[in-house]
C-alpha cells in the first residue's frame, strides 16, 4: 500500500509518495503529468523508481482547514476547484482515479484559498475515484460560519446526489447560480494557466513552421491544433459490477477493462474467464462505445455478442458482459 510523508516549511508543502511493495508507478502517466501540470495538482519535483516528490505553496491540509469556520463563499470556492481540477485532468487524457481524494492528503493555501491534490499513478492498482463521496465528506466535516444561513449545504447535497456519479458541468452551473463570483474568479485563473501552457508548447514547436511545414511537438500536437485547443465538456459515466456492487468511474477518455492489472484501468483479477485485455470503452462527444479486444470468451451488450475490433455504442442501463462477468452501464 502506498505511503505518504509530508513536511510543511515556510508555507511550502513537500510530499513524498512511496509505492507499496507490490505496486509499480506508471512512468508514462507520471511523465505526462510533469509536462502538462494540470490545475490543482501538486508539482512533481523528483521521481525515483518507487517514489515521487511533490511540492505546492500551501500551509494546511483540508482536514484541519475544515475545523475552522467555512463561509458559503469558501465552501463553493473549494467545490469549484475540485470541478476544475477533475476537468483539467480528464481533458488532458490523464486518469482521475490516480488523484488521491483523501482530505488528509489535500492541501490549501489559506491566503489564496487554492487547493492542491496529489496525482499518484499506479499501474492497474487504483480504486475507482469516489468524487461525490469526497464532496460529501467535506460537507459532513466542515464547520459553517456562525449566524450564516446554512440551508445552501443541504440544497447542494441533494442536488449532487441526484446524479449517477460525478457531473462537473452541472455542479459548476449550480455554483454559478449560488456564488457567481467564485466561478468568475477561478475560471479566469484556469484559462490564464491553460493559455500559458499552450504558449510554452508553441515556443517548443514553432521552429521550422515558417517554411510552411506543420511542426509537431513531442506529443504529436501541431501548431494549428494548439491554437484550436478548447476545453472539452465532460461527465463521468460509470459501471456497476453486479457480483460485488462496486461502482467503477470511467475516469479517462479511453478506459481498458481486463484481467491484467498492468494493462487495464480496471482489472477483474478474480475471474479467469476474462482476457488480459478484454475490452475498451471510449467516449466521444458525450457518447460511449465498447470495443472487444479479440477476447477469448467475447463481450456482450444486453446478451448480444459484439464484433471484436468494432465499436458498439452502449447506453445508460445497458448490461455489459465480459465473458460471464456482468456490469451495468450508468451515465
Amino acid at each position: 500500500m502506498s505511503k505518504l510523508k509530508v513536511s510543511i516549511k515556510k508555507s511550502t508543502v513537500t510530499a513524498m509518495m512511496k509505492a507499496g511493495r507490490k505496486e509499480r508507478i506508471n512512468e508514462t502517466e507520471l511523465s505526462q503529468l510533469a509536462r502538462i501540470k494540470p490545475c490543482g495538482i501538486m508539482h512533481v519535483t523528483k521521481t525515483k523508481k518507487d517514489s515521487v516528490i511533490y511540492t505546492c505553496p500551501a500551509n494546511i491540509n483540508l482536514t484541519d482547514r475544515l475545523k475552522k469556520a467555512i463561509s458559503k463563499y469558501d465552501f463553493f470556492f473549494m467545490i469549484e476547484q475540485i470541478v476544475i481540477m477533475v476537468e483539467d485532468v480528464y481533458n488532458n487524457g490523464l486518469n482521475v482515479n490516480s488523484v488521491r481524494f483523501n482530505m488528509d492528503d489535500v492541501y490549501i493555501n489559506e491566503m489564496t484559498k487554492e487547493m492542491y491534490f496529489i496525482y499518484f499513478p499506479i499501474v492497474g492498482g487504483q480504486e475507482s475515484a469516489d468524487i461525490v463521496g469526497f464532496i460529501e465528506n467535506i460537507i459532513y466535516t466542515m464547520t459553517p460560519v456562525i449566524n450564516e444561513d446554512t440551508n445552501y449545504i443541504s440544497r447542494f447535497m441533494y442536488y449532487v446526489r441526484s446524479f449517477h456519479g460525478f457531473n462537473g458541468n452541472a455542479i459548476e452551473k449550480y455554483i454559478s447560480r449560488e456564488e457567481r463570483a467564485v466561478v468568475n474568479v477561478l475560471k479566469n485563473k484556469a484559462v490564464t494557466m491553460q493559455q500559458t501552457m499552450q504558449q510554452q508548447i508553441m515556443q517548443q514547436v514553432m521552429q521550422g513552421s515558417m517554411d510552411g511545414t506543420t511542426v509537431l511537438s513531442d506529443d504529436g500536437i501541431s501548431v494549428q491544433q494548439i491554437q484550436q485547443m478548447q476545453p472539452v465538456n465532460y461527465h463521468f459515466a460509470s459501471l456497476t459490477r453486479q457480483v460485488t456492487g462496486e461502482k467503477i468511474e470511467l475516469g479517462k477518455p479511453s478506459f481498458v477493462l481486463g484481467k491484467n492489472p498492468e494493462k487495464s484501468d480496471y482489472a477483474v483479477a478474480d475471474n479467469t474467464n476474462i482476457s488480459r485485455v478484454h475490452a475498451v470503452i471510449t467516449t466521444r462527444n458525450g457518447r460511449y462505445y465498447v470495443m472487444d479486444q479479440n477476447s477469448t470468451n467475447g463481450t456482450f451488450i444486453n446478451g448480444r455478442i459484439i464484433k471484436a475490433g468494432q465499436e458498439t455504442e452502449i447506453l445508460p442501463g445497458d448490461c455489459l458482459m465480459l465473458a460471464n462477468e456482468e456490469f451495468i452501464f450508468n451515465e
